[in-house]
């Protein structure tokens, strides 16, 4: 039963990669969370997401998220995401709604995507909502402060209490303490925006999975079935994607946990010192 049990969790894991989504999961520095259907999976590359979905990233965790028509949104280390709304349009394009629950990030628009503009999204950030249309924008929620900043293009802002400003200059933001009015319209030093922005990006060598990576973490198990789906639920539950790998040899069947997905030696390296920290494993870095 345990291990039919815990087969059943890595078929479930699998199962929401199925279908061709309009929004997926394009990188992750793990620990990382999608929340579906009140049950919690580790957040992986190319897991695809639909309406009532969430996000959660938690220490040290980031994810960059794609949408069809390839803008990108990139959440922060702590940060909760909700997918209220994803659909598609009838002329092909994409039309979608965000919520950004707590922490930080940013939404980046492709080139592509500004010249095709078939999407339409609005982004609510706690009490702000901006709808998106060609933008690059950066914000944040904490529980006593919510604000967005324009770092390119141009958006419409709207606060709970009925405020609505447009912005349209680079570097100007507009936010709100919990329980008071918004502030109106400013601007902030580009210095600033640049650390803002770092808290969304995944650095080189951090430790991200990504959908063409060669090189993996690897726990192997030997004939121990029980042993190996324990250290993946383990990992799983933790936040790790972690997949049960079967092995035969001349010597019969042998089993591995693994993370699939790292560029570099040095991601495999930062990631398996998280593991270490996190869930006392000891994975080792491999190159496929």
């Amino acid at each position: 039963m345990k291990q039919l049990c815990g087969l059943a969790g890595l078929v479930l894991a699998l199962s929401v990669r199925a279908a061709v989504p309009l929004a997926s999961v394009d990188q992750v520095q793990s620990p990382a969370w999608l929340e579906r259907d009140g049950r919690a999976l580790a957040l992986e590359p190319g897991q695809p997401l639909a309406p009532g979905d969430s996000i959660r990233t938690g220490n040290q965790g980031k994810a960059y998220l794609r949408l069809a028509e390839g803008s990108v949104v990139k959440l922060g280390e702590q940060t909760r995401f909700a997918v209220d709304e994803l659909d598609r349009e009838a002329d092909g394009g994409v039309r979608a709604a965000i919520n950004v629950l707590k922490g930080a990030f940013r939404f980046t628009t492709s080139a592509l995507a500004k010249a095709l503009g078939r999407r339409e999204v609005k982004v609510r950030v706690a009490t702000i909502t901006a709808g998106i249309r060609g933008t690059d924008i950066w914000g944040r929620s904490t529980d006593e402060r919510d604000f967005v900043c324009l770092l390119e293009g141009r958006i419409e802002v709207a606060h709970e209490g009925g405020t609505r400003a447009e912005m349209d200059l680079p570097n100007s933001f507009f936010g709100a303490d919990r329980g008071a009015a918004p502030d109106g319209v400013k601007s902030v030093d580009a210095d600033q925006v640049k650390r803002w922005a770092a808290e969304t990006e995944i650095a080189p060598n951090a430790g991200s999975l990504g959908r063409s990576g060669r090189w993996n973490l690897n726990l192997s198990l030997g004939s121990d079935l029980d042993a190996a789906l324990d250290a993946a639920a383990k990992l799983r539950a933790a936040g790790y994607a972690a997949q049960l790998v079967p092995r035969s040899d001349a010597k019969g069947l042998s089993y591995a946990v693994e993370l699939r997905g790292l560029s570099a030696r040095a991601d495999a390296a930062s990631l398996a010192a998280r593991v270490q920290a996190d869930t006392a494993l000891d994975m080792q870095p491999a190159r496929r």
